[in-house]
């Protein structure tokens, strides 16, 4: 089971499964991370994550699509 997120998780990576990094955390709310994607964060990737929506600088991240969180991040699925 995948730990809960934890102030302590803030500035931490966000990374895909292949490990990626794809954002990084800025705030954590309950099961939700607030994630600032990178700049440079494929197209495919922002779709499959919900992340379409071209005004935000923040998007959410529910604890449910955590695989894992170790010293090196956030895995997501």
């Amino acid at each position: 089971m995948v730990r809960e997120f934890q102030d302590s998780d803030k500035g931490r990576g966000v990374m895909t499964s292949d490990g990626t990094v794809i954002g990084h955390v800025q705030a954590v709310a309950g099961d939700i991370a607030h994630v600032t994607p990178e700049s440079d964060l494929d197209g495919a990737i922002r779709q499959k994550l919900g992340w379409t929506a071209e005004e935000q600088d923040v998007y959410e991240l529910p604890h449910k699509s955590v695989k894992e969180i170790d010293d090196r991040g956030i895995h997501l699925e």
